[in-house]
């Protein structure tokens, strides 16, 4: 019970901390929004697809998740506080939980909001059947987690990363089958895009029966997804230590 009562509290803790860096960055979340939505606009006018506003939505949540621990770790990093977080009373594993929910939350909340603003100028449409993007979220999320934690772990160890995130979500962007269909690509690089979380999410999206073998593939995927980004961080913060440079930036 006690244990719990504290979980909870490092958990409110970090909602207020997000809650209050995201209302500080606030003009800068609606730049994204507005340069996201152009950048939408004009490649959907050459791809001429129907219902590519909640792929894209999806997108945009992965890009959220990807970068999510790489961004954390490097500004604990910067603030010279992350070595602070091994020193804590509290055990890391429940601390980097607080922050995963947090960090779900606020995604959630982001996407909801650009979901809207597509439906105002018509590009999505929330039928019932729409609402299934809600179990696929769920189903990607372990896999973006991953590998957030992947790219998370090689920031404690090589400190600059953001030439990777931008690399991964530009491929998850026109490998996923958003703008371009699938089988427009080479028969390798298929191979490739169909074992991506967000491309998984999107074919799952565009199929009439959801709960199927595809489904249980994609957990199955994801998790495994999330399985090496933890081993990966593991090793990464390890290595880090033995280095001596945990907190260095």
């Amino acid at each position: 019970m006690v244990a719990c009562m504290i979980f909870f509290k490092i958990l409110w803790n970090e909602f207020k901390k997000e809650f209050f860096n995201t209302w500080s960055y606030r003009w800068q979340w609606i730049y994204e929004f507005i340069s996201l939505f152009a950048f939408f606009f004009f490649l959907n006018m050459f791809a001429g697809q129907a219902e590519t506003g909640i792929a894209y939505c999806i997108w945009f949540y992965s890009v959220l998740i990807i970068g999510d621990v790489s961004g954390k770790v490097s500004s604990e990093m910067r603030a010279g506080t992350f070595e602070q977080l091994y020193l804590s009373s509290v055990s890391i594993p429940i601390l980097f939980l607080s922050k995963a929910i947090t960090s779900i939350c606020r995604a959630l909340i982001i996407v909801t909001l650009f979901l809207m603003l597509f439906g105002v100028f018509g590009y999505v449409t929330l039928s019932f059947l729409n609402y299934k993007i809600i179990y696929i979220l769920i189903s990607i999320t372990p896999g973006l987690f991953g590998i957030s934690l992947f790219i998370g772990g090689m920031t404690i160890l090589f400190k600059d990363t953001n030439w990777l995130i931008n690399i991964i979500n530009n491929s998850f962007l026109f490998l996923s089958g958003i703008f371009l269909p699938l089988n427009s690509l080479s028969e390798e690089v298929q191979k490739i895009a169909l074992i991506l979380p967000v491309t998984q999410a999107i074919k799952a999206l565009n199929q009439s029966t959801f709960f199927t073998t595809d489904l249980m593939l994609m957990t199955i995927t994801n998790i495994c997804y999330f399985t090496i980004g933890l081993c990966c961080f593991y090793l990464f913060e390890k290595r880090a230590k033995m280095k001596g440079v945990l907190g260095y930036y």
